[in-house]
Formats: C-alpha cells, structure tokens, sequence
C-alpha cells in the first residue's frame, strides 16, 4: 500500500534568448538567483536561479495537477513578462565560446547523482571544451515528512525504474531519442535520494511547455509511484536493455 499524499514538484532549466537575433544568451547576471538563494514570487510558489548559462525554475511542491501545472507556466510567464526575455523550445542550445569562460558556466552538477542501473555515482561532466548545453526537466517526488522514513514503503531502485518506466521511457520516444546514444544528463535511471523522496533526473526540459504535457507528467508520476512495487519481470528486463542500448 502506498502513501495517499503524494507531493510532486520540479526544478527545469531553460534557456534564454536574444530578442533581436534569437540566439542563446547566457543567463548569468540576467535572471539571479542562485541554488542557495533562489528568487521566490511573493506567494512562495515558485522560484528563479541561475544553473550554469540557464535559467531555472523552481515550484513548491504540488499535489493536484493543476498546481502543478499553474506553478511550472507561472515561473515561465515571470522569466517572459516580468524579466522581458523569450525563451527556446529547445532541450539544448550550442552557445558561442566567450559566452562560457565563466566558473558558473563550467559548473557541472553541485551534487553528486546517481544510476540505477550502474549502481554508482555518474562522473561530472567536464564542460571545459563543450559548448553545448542541456535543459533538464528534473521531478522531484515528497513521499513522507520525516528524514528518509518514506523508504520503510518505498524501495527507491524500484521507484526509479518505475519512473522510467511510465515517464522517461515515453519523454523519449516523443523526442524520439531514446534508441541514440545519449548524453548522461537524459538516459534512464538519474536520480539522487532526498530526505523527503527522490529527484528523477532522467528527463529533459521538454515536458514543462504546455499545461497538457505538465499534467500528463504529473498522472504519470502518480501512477509510477502506485505502481512501483508491482513492476513485471518484463518490464525491468526491457528497462535494461534499453539502458544498455543508450550507452
């Protein structure tokens, strides 16, 4: 049996544009903010930073779609209206070389995440001589109030793959990228364990642009949290494979 209240929240990236051109600007000293001390709305529901040349959104936690849905348009609307820039569409973005000889442009990842399938820790991305960068589209799951008391329900392998499983194995067959070899940053099985949940890391920014897909990824959230005890052999033998096919 599961837990009733479920809270779901996110924390995307996007990039900004140039209004002029249309070309990637870097959000540093644009949109402030910072992980530590992000930007929130007088309501507190959501929040702007700065991660890398991105901007990134953050909203409190909900536990009806709508909410979720209102909170993710809310913090774009603020970045669009409120900071009077546009933002791309896009996932990645390739970004001229000077716009990333910054220490916050080399940054990759604060902390440490994980792999499901490798059973480790990824290895940091070194972005020393990448000039391409990746919008992630990160869910972050409350399962309980205390610290870590949600894994005497929840055995975070099998949460994660049920993630997979009912979100990021659909995200890539839309963005149809999920028979390439991909980045870390969008293969099945990113994760870290937070004190209240997890953060399902796998997914890319894609999902957050319109209210439908917003409150498709949160039903389907939902029910991979429902679900995640009761995975077939079958499907955790296609969810390997698949990984293993992304390397």
């Amino acid at each position: 049996m599961t837990s009733k209240r479920i809270l779901i929240g996110c924390d995307p990236e996007v990039f900004i544009l140039n209004s002029e051109d249309g070309k990637p600007l870097s959000a540093e000293g644009l949109i402030g903010g910072t992980k530590h001390q992000p930007i929130w709305n007088k309501a507190m529901t959501h929040s702007l930073q700065e991660d890398n040349v991105m901007a990134e959104i953050g909203i409190k936690a909900a536990n009806t779609k709508e909410d979720f849905s209102n909170r993710i348009q809310q913090a774009l609307d603020d970045i669009t209206h409120v900071k009077g820039f546009k933002i791309s569409l896009s996932a990645n973005e390739n970004f001229e070389k000077a716009m990333l000889e910054t220490p916050q442009a080399s940054e990759s990842g604060c902390t440490p995440d994980f792999n499901v399938y490798e059973r480790s820790m990824n290895t940091p991305v070194d972005l020393s001589s990448i000039t391409t960068r990746y919008a992630g589209g990160h869910i972050h799951i409350g399962l309980g109030k205390r610290h870590n008391t949600w894994m005497h329900e929840y055995d975070p392998e099998l949460l994660i793959k049920a993630m997979d499983w009912y979100v990021g194995l659909p995200l890539m067959r839309k963005e149809g990228v999920y028979k390439s070899k991909l980045q870390q940053y969008r293969r099945l099985g990113n994760f870290r364990v937070k004190p209240y949940g997890v953060e399902y890391r796998s997914p890319s920014n894609s999902w957050i642009f319109s209210d439908k897909s917003r409150k498709d990824i949160f039903k389907r959230t939902t029910k991979a949290v429902e679900m995640c005890n009761k995975l077939s052999t079958r499907q955790l033998i296609q969810l390997e494979n698949t990984y293993q096919a992304s390397l």
